[in-house]
């Protein structure tokens, strides 16, 4: 009954497909003019929120698991990181502004000046960077980028583009190994051109590899970011 059933849907998404293809939807455009009207449209938002997840993420020191909060433009930061140490996982509330950070660290009340680098991260504030952060990967992966299968997420049907970049470009994430190349898969939706989802594959805190997830949401919010009274 359950394979019935998963059949059933299977045909329902493929009839759904074929009818807005009928209908005259809009061929696909390459996929790396794709990438490059996804990075102009996502360097144009002035915020986001953003939450992250992992797996087969494990080091000898502290290790970024997973997270979410916001991001401002041009280099601003605030959420809640997850983070590991000897199997023990702790939430970690942070900020960012500029090239300073700022977390609230275990057994303490307030928020502390600390570097990144005891999370074994760079400048979390540069994600949004238009040199350094995110988006640069859409347009570093653009030689080597496929389309994947569309898929469902949260109900949008998103385009889905896969590549390689350098390991040494990728921001703010730990790489234990910069010289061998990062997978990424980007998930589009093909109206908004907005990145709704990144998916980073590579050996980013041990010689194994492992996978960060970024979720996208709520582009063109305003918000402001300041550092902790």
């Amino acid at each position: 009954m359950a394979a019935h059933r998963r059949l059933l849907a299977s045909l329902a998404a493929l009839l759904a497909a074929v009818g807005l293809a009928a209908c005259g939807g809009p061929p696909r455009p390459a996929p790396g003019a794709l990438l490059r009207v996804a990075r102009a449209t996502l360097d144009r938002t002035p915020a986001l929120r953003f939450s992250l997840s992992s797996s087969g993420v494990s080091g000898p020191g502290v290790d970024l698991v997973g997270g979410r909060g916001e991001l401002v433009r041009p280099d601003a930061l605030e959420g809640t990181f997850q983070v590991s140490t000897s199997g023990v996982q702790v939430s970690v509330k942070v900020i960012a502004v500029g090239s300073r950070f700022w977390a609230v660290l275990p057994f303490r009340s307030s928020y502390s000046r600390v570097d990144p680098a005891q999370f074994g991260l760079t400048d979390p504030g540069e994600l949004l960077s238009p040199t350094r952060g995110l988006a640069t990967l859409l347009t570093d992966m653009a030689s080597t980028v496929r389309y994947q299968p569309s898929v469902r997420l949260d109900g949008e049907l998103l385009y889905a583009v896969a590549g390689n970049v350098p390991g040494s470009k990728i921001p703010v994430l730990p790489d234990a190994d910069p010289s061998r190349p990062v997978r990424l898969t980007v998930y589009i939706d093909p109206t908004s051109h907005q990145v709704r989802q990144v998916i980073l594959g590579g050996p980013f805190t041990s010689e194994r590899t492992s996978q960060y997830t970024v979720d996208l949401t709520g582009y063109g919010t305003h918000a402001t970011i300041s550092p902790p009274g």
